[in-house]
């Protein structure tokens, strides 16, 4: 019989492919999010950047880089997934230590509306994404090819993570402009945006 199911090649090729997916369709909306950010002026008002004058004045080059690096990121995590996994890991890990000084009840904002989570929640979010990484890369240099080609088990879970993500962020997105509407405030739609 075949190695235990732990250390199965085919086991890693699907986590690895189907986290690889997972890990760049985030990253891709956080791509979304600078973009839209950036394109309504509003990068000086983002809880990371508005922490300092220093940050404030320079918010949208910023906002920018981080959006390029996570590009870079979402293509790594196709092209090559465990250069993808180790810069996921790194943005991870970067993120939260500037999560870490916001205040408790503070919101990072990050990936948009799926990252309107309190800084427990995005800190443990981000320990979820630096784990998600550490188990993939590991897979992948112990499997080379286990992120390269993805098993239709691990494209499904991908899609069906992917559609939870989405669900949430347009629930999330639906909440926050029946708040708005609620508050007496006009939405984005109303204003021409």
């Amino acid at each position: 019989m075949g190695g235990s199911v732990l250390t199965s090649p085919e086991i890693a090729q699907d986590i690895a492919g189907a986290l690889s997916l997972i890990l760049a369709a985030m990253f891709l909306a956080a791509v979304f999010h600078k973009v839209r950010v950036v394109a309504r002026g509003s990068a000086a008002r983002e809880p990371l950047l508005r922490r300092s004058a220093w940050r404030r004045q320079r918010a949208t080059p910023l906002l920018l880089l981080a959006g390029i690096g996570e590009l870079v990121t979402v293509v790594s995590l196709i092209a090559l997934p465990a250069v993808g996994f180790a810069l996921t890991a790194a943005f991870a890990l970067l993120y939260s230590v500037q999560v870490w000084q916001l205040s408790e009840s503070e919101t990072c904002n990050c990936f948009g509306s799926l990252g309107n989570q309190d800084r427990a929640s995005s800190l443990r979010r981000n320990a979820i994404i630096t784990l998600m990484a550490a188990v993939a890369l590991v897979a992948s240099v112990v499997w080379p090819d286990s992120a390269r080609s993805i098993s239709g088990e691990a494209l499904g879970g991908a899609v069906v993570a992917i559609a939870v993500l989405s669900a949430v962020a347009a629930l999330n997105w639906v909440k926050e402009r029946a708040d708005l509407v609620a508050d007496g405030h006009r939405t984005e739609v109303e204003d021409g945006q």
